[in-house]
């Protein structure tokens, strides 16, 4: 509603409403996150999703790293409450992305930090030394 109400009051173009969009729902994502809150995430993350699969290419490649930040912000959320699995579940999601290698490094390094704190020590480790292969790259 947000988004539409200012599209209307200020003649956005359909790339400026989805600027305003993806990184209004970023913001979002970083709302509940501060607020240990992750009843909303999945809506909010689907929503995202929806908006930028749709993109058109050019769209697409500026702002794919905007969703690959909310699902690392779900993922922590999720860790920080020791639902691992679930932590693990949004750090997949960002396969769905055309990852360069420095998102590659972090989704390892987020993965490794997850086992981690899981107490699975052999995952933990194969996915830190992912994540150091191609940090050293």
């Amino acid at each position: 509603r947000y988004v539409s109400k200012i599209k209307t009051s200020f003649d956005l173009s359909d790339r400026e409403e989805f600027d305003i969009e993806m990184f209004l729902l970023l913001n979002l994502t970083r709302y509940h996150v501060a607020a240990n809150n992750n009843r909303q995430i999945d809506q909010i993350l689907t929503r995202a999703e929806r908006i930028l699969f749709k993109a058109p290419k050019s769209s697409f490649n500026e702002k794919w790293a905007v969703l690959a930040a909310m699902y690392e912000l779900a993922g922590f959320l999720q860790k920080e409450m020791k639902n691992f699995q679930a932590a693990v579940a949004y750090y997949e999601r960002m396969q769905s992305l055309p990852l360069s290698d420095f998102f590659r490094m972090k989704y390892a390094a987020n993965l490794a930090i997850v086992y981690y704190d899981a107490q699975e020590n052999e995952k933990s480790l194969r996915y830190a030394r992912q994540s150091l292969d191609i940090f050293e790259k």
